[in-house]
């Protein structure tokens, strides 16, 4: 099984995370030549400048992905079901690209975050072995992504924040709250129909899937209650 797990693995698409990645790395000092021009953020640590550009640069990834894959990989999953796995794992390496980039490149992410991060990091380098064909799992990660992917002004409204005053942000932030909302019920109402449809075929890799998407979805909860002017502390 190990033998053909590495015979099948997609080593294209981890040589574009790791180019994406690096993209990503020579945006950081673009963007912060661009930001000069507003004096918060001149006035910001360098920890704060660089989440600020994470979250620009994230917001208008998700936006491109959002824009750019559905014809090509939703709509032939949904209307005929066939999955392209190539494409499907190309998709998964931008998406993660821009996290895996702000665990090296943003001091002092909140310890929910990191754990989101280096989650969906993980996941997707895993997703790569897999037939998004056949495997529930990767259909489980796959709609997950998209479905994230959407949030996009999310991150947008997290890196404005801190260059204005919120106020007059505040319809960026609702509009945010509630976008990002409906996601997360997508999200959790597809897992949850999933489970209760296919709960006899569960396996080992379905519980360690289960697992870590916890921490994603307590990060979830923890940004939806902020949006919300209502945080949410886990101890």
């Amino acid at each position: 099984m190990s033998l053909e797990i590495i015979k099948n693995y997609d080593y294209t698409a981890l040589l574009f995370l790791g180019g994406m990645c690096k993209i990503i790395e020579q945006l950081y000092p673009k963007v912060d030549t661009y930001l000069k021009r507003f004096e918060r953020y001149n006035e910001l640590p360098l920890g704060k400048r660089n989440y600020i550009i994470k979250n620009f640069i994230k917001s208008f990834l998700l936006l491109a992905l959002s824009m750019s894959v559905f014809k090509p990989v939703i709509w032939p999953a949904i209307r005929y079901n066939q999955w392209n796995s190539k494409l499907i794992h190309l998709t998964g390496a931008m998406y993660t690209s821009n996290d895996l980039m702000g665990l090296v490149m943003v001091e002092s992410l909140p310890y929910s975050t990191k754990m989101h991060h280096a989650i969906s990091t993980t996941l997707c380098i895993t997703c790569f072995s897999l037939d998004f064909q056949t495997s529930h799992l990767g259909k489980m990660m796959f709609v997950y992504t998209f479905a994230s992917s959407q949030a996009y002004l999310v991150n947008f409204y997290l890196g404005a924040r801190l260059l204005t005053d919120k106020a007059k942000l505040e319809i960026v932030r609702i509009a945010s709250r509630n976008i990002y909302f409906i996601c997360c019920l997508f999200n959790w109402g597809w897992h949850l129909l999933w489970v209760s449809n296919n709960y006899s075929i569960m396996n080992t890799g379905h519980i360690m899937y289960f697992f870590l998407l916890f921490w994603i979805i307590k990060d979830d909860i923890i940004l939806l209650s902020w949006l919300n002017n209502t945080m949410i502390k886990f101890s």
